[in-house]
This record gives structure tokens, C-alpha cells and sequence, in this order.
């Protein structure tokens, strides 16, 4: 583990650094510039119709005539645009707007990649693991397809805020991090959260010994939580019927996915959670009890209370409840989620689930906070919506390189991985500009609701399953030796 760094910005980056850089800007710019787009709504999308109309008159659509107080946290993209544009003295036309929204998505992703590179500084990861985060990152269907293909959106805003929170909280940057919190909260509904958890529970001292779990109670804990999401799933298709998007052609698939939800979250949560400064009731206090607590605590709360209050004050698209249903439906729609999660992210998903329980030790040597703000991604992860996890992505993709860094890959591992995330990040694919939401199922359609676990037909849900067990089956071998040259901090103390 290494200490927070006193390094200037951008005086630390390598040639390597500023050639990842620029490949992710090109890349970038590409899809911005050459990139199939879809054109329902007049090239603005379904949810980006209703960001498309903010972006054209803003002030008007959410200062005077307010929105949903789910919707208040996806503004901030929709304002940028506008009041640019603006700057500009361009037409607030559908064009412009999309025109805008891209080359946000095409800074975003620089920046992203400007942050990929400081964290790697940060946590002393050499060219060959810069890399191949740079790949696990960016090289995807999140990242390199979907945002060029439908640019109205505020996924990729959410991830870039993201990494900066993870540099921010490695740097014990308190302030930017108070700054991100507040943007995100704007951009995205879990950004806010998961920049809180880790204003809260900050990077902690470098001398503190990793202990396990004082008796077993980490698996107390996750069983507690996979038998109660268990016991929810079975009720919900008990007594409702399923929301939009999960059609009924998986309904006899239900009970195994419900079995498989409650083992990934108990042994994903177990192994999580065996960290003994988190069942440290007095240490726990004794930081609830401090004055930057305290603090942190009124800065969050008020933040939200604020986002409130500029919203319309009723939630009319998704509340919390139903946020927990349609997670609960999508997570069980499909017998392994983490097949949804690998479509849309890329093979990387596979190589934390083989290295998970290392990743997990690295983590926490990182702090609580660190811990905690993955743990609540891990859960979330339940939705096999995949997009609704992006921003956590961040946080777990730099210390799966150092864990894969101490394998005995060579590069033809680096070589093979590379190829495999290009074809599954879909670049190759033409969709087609209007995917029909009346008729999702259909092979047309499919080409782009595939992508997105809830939505996908049982048949494409196989073929890409089988895709996917065979990747594993391979990636498998990458990971079969055991870490060298990973230290951990003695247990011990």
C-alpha cells in the first residue's frame, strides 16, 4: 500500500500516460464524429428526448417548471449543454443538442483517462497494467459503442465523476471530492451516495494491520442480506406481475436466478466483508463522533434536501421502492446476472470474479470507505441493467491490475485479453438507428436491447451465455497461478 501522493497533477504523467490519453480522445472522437447513431426521437433516444428538451430551454423546463425528483439528478449534463450551446450563440436544434452531448461524452472519456492515469501512478502500476486498465476501462461496449451510439445520455458523465472520486479519495483530496459529490448528485442518483461513503469514511493511516472478521461476522452479514433479497425475489413473483422489460419468456428461469442471486450475494458479500475494522464498534464511533463527521454528515444531508428541493417534490418515474422491484425482477430474470454484466462491461468482469477474494484483500487496505462504497455497488450489481452500476466500475478496476499484475502473465495473456474486449465491446456491429420498444424481442431490436440483461431474449441471453462460459473457460487458465510479488500487510499486525 502506498502513502497518498504529494506529486503535482499532471506533472506525473509518463509518455505512456499521454499516449493512452490521446487513444482515448481519438477513440472517442471517432465514435463522435463516424459512429451509427440511433434516431428514435429524432437522434435524441427515449430518456434523452426528456434531456434533449432540457438542453434546449433549461431554465424554463427545470427552474420554472421543475422535474421529478429522480430526474433532478440527471440535470446537470442537460445544463452544461444548454449554456453552451448558448456561448456559443449556436441553435438550440435536436442537432446541436446531440452535437453537444457527444462532445461532452468525448471530454468525459478524456478526462476519464486522465484520472486512469494518475490512479495508476497513484497505486505504482507499471506500462503493462496501465494498459491493461486502459483496455478494462475503455475498451467495452459501455464506453466504446453505446456512448457514440446514443449520445443523449448521462452515463458517461456519472463514470468520469466516478474516477475522480477514486483519485480524490486515494489523495485525500476532501475538497474536490465535496465538489464531485455535489456534481454528481446532479449527474447521476447513486453518485452523490457513493461520493458520501467516501467523504465520510475517508482514507485512513498506512499502519493499520487488515484483520479478518471477528467471529464469522462477515458471513452473518451476507447471509443476512442474500437470504432477505432471496426471500423478496420469491414474493415478487409470487403475488406481481413483472415490470417493464422483463418479459415473461424467462419466467420459468426465475427460481434458478433467485438461487444464483443468493449465492453470488452471500459469497461475494462474505468474502467483502471480512475486514475487521468494520465490525470495530468503538473505532466506528469514535469517527461518528468526530467533528468532520459531523461535518460531512450536514454537507450530504443538505445536499439533498437542496436537490429536493428545486425538483417537483413526487417521484412519478421511479421511486425507491420500485428501484428495489425492478432490481429484484431484473436480477432474477436470468439465471446468472453476471453474463448481462460481462455483455456490457467486457471480459474484465470475468477476471475480478476469478480474482475477487485478492481484489477484495487490496481493498481494504485502502480504508473503510473504500470498502463500503463497493459493497454497495457489489449489491446493486444485483440489476442486470448493467448501465445503472457504471460509476462503481471505477473503483474496482484499479486494484483488479495490481492483483492481475503479480500473475505470471506474459504478453500474449495482454494480446489475447485486448482482442477478446474488442469483440465484445460491439464496435464491429451495426445496430441500426431505431430499435423498437413495442417489439423488443424481435432480431432487429435485439441487435441493441442484447446488451441490457432485463431486456435481452432468451435466445440471445444463450448465445451470449455461451460466449461468455467460454471466455471464462479460458480466462480461467490466466488466473490459475497463484499471486506473487503482492504484498499484503501482515494480519498480524
Amino acid at each position: 500500500m502506498t502513502s497518498p501522493s504529494t506529486r503535482p497533477w499532471l506533472g506525473s504523467l509518463s509518455n505512456l500516460d499521454l499516449a493512452l490519453i490521446a487513444l482515448a480522445f481519438a477513440l472517442a472522437a471517432t465514435g463522435f464524429l463516424l459512429g451509427e447513431k440511433i434516431q428514435v426521437g429524432d437522434g435524441l433516444g427515449w430518456d434523452g428526448s426528456l434531456y434533449g428538451e432540457w438542453a434546449k430551454d433549461f431554465y424554463s423546463s427545470v427552474i420554472v417548471g421543475r422535474v421529478d425528483d429522480y430526474y433532478i439528478h440527471r440535470t446537470l449534463p442537460s445544463a452544461v449543454v444548454h449554456y453552451s450551446l448558448r456561448l456559443i450563440s449556436a441553435d438550440l436544434t435536436n442537432e446541436n443538442v446531440i452535437r453537444g452531448f457527444g462532445l461532452l461524452n468525448v471530454i468525459c472519456i478524456t478526462a476519464s483517462a486522465i484520472f486512469w492515469s494518475l490512479i495508476a501512478n497513484e497505486l505504482n502500476i507499471h506500462s503493462r497494467g496501465k494498459i491493461l486498465g486502459f483496455v478494462s476501462l475503455f475498451i467495452n461496449y459501455s464506453l466504446l459503442k453505446f456512448p457514440s451510439y446514443y449520445p443523449v445520455l448521462t452515463d458517461v458523465p456519472s463514470f468520469a465523476i466516478g474516477m475522480a472520486m477514486l483519485y480524490s479519495y486515494l489523495t485525500t483530496k476532501r475538497v474536490s471530492l465535496i465538489a464531485l459529490i455535489v456534481a454528481g448528485s446532479l449527474v447521476w442518483p447513486t453518485l452523490a451516495y457513493e461520493g458520501a461513503i467516501l467523504l465520510l469514511f475517508p482514507r485512513g493511516p498506512d499502519d493499520v494491520p487488515v484483520l479478518a472478521a471477528p467471529r464469522k461476522l462477515n458471513g452473518v452479514v451476507a447471509f443476512s442480506v442474500a437470504f432477505t433479497a432471496a426471500a423478496y425475489m420469491i414474493w415478487l413473483i409470487s403475488f406481481n406481475s413483472p415490470g417493464f422489460g422483463f418479459g415473461e419468456s424467462t419466467i420459468l428461469l426465475r427460481p434458478l436466478g433467485i438461487v444464483l442471486c443468493f449465492l453470488y450475494l452471500f459469497f461475494g458479500l462474505r468474502v467483502l466483508l471480512d475486514y475487521e475494522r468494520l465490525f470495530n464498534i468503538a473505532a466506528l464511533l469514535r469517527r461518528a463522533m468526530s467533528p468532520a463527521f459531523y461535518v460531512s454528515l450536514l454537507f450530504v444531508v443538505a445536499l439533498n434536501r437542496l436537490a429536493y428541493s428545486l425538483s417537483s417534490k413526487n417521484s412519478e418515474v421511479v421511486t425507491l421502492g420500485s428501484f428495489i422491484t425492478d432490481m429484484a425482477f431484473a436480477g432474477s430474470s436470468m439465471p446468472l446476472v453476471l453474463v448481462a454484466h460481462v455483455v456490457f462491461f467486457g471480459p474484465v468482469i470475468i477476471i475480478a470474479l476469478f480474482c475477487f477474494k485478492p481484489v477484495c484483500r487490496l481493498l481494504q487496505e485502502y480504508g473503510i470507505g473504500l470498502v463500503l462504497a463497493v459493497t454497495v455497488g457489489f449489491i446493486l450489481s444485483l440489476n442486470s441493467e448493467s448501465r445503472r452500476i457504471g460509476n462503481f466500475l471505477p473503483l474496482i478496476i484499479p486494484f483488479l491490475v495490481k492483483v492481475v499484475e503479480s500473475l505470471n502473465w506474459r504478453l500474449w495473456h495482454y494480446w489475447v485479453f485486448g482482442s477478446i474486449s474488442i469483440i465484445f465491446s460491439k464496435i464491429w456491429l451495426k445496430i441500426g438507428g431505431a430499435p423498437d420498444s413495442q417489439d423488443m424481442m424481435s432480431y432487429t431490436s435485439q441487435l441493441y436491447y442484447m446488451n441490457f440483461g432485463p431486456f435481452m431474449s432468451v435466445e440471445m441471453y444463450a448465445i451470449q451465455g455461451i460466449a461468455v462460459v467460454i471466455v471464462a473457460g479460458l480466462l480461467c487458465r490466466f488466473c490459475w497461478s497463484p499471486p506473487r510479488n503482492l504484498t499484503f500487510r501482515s494480519s498480524a499486525g
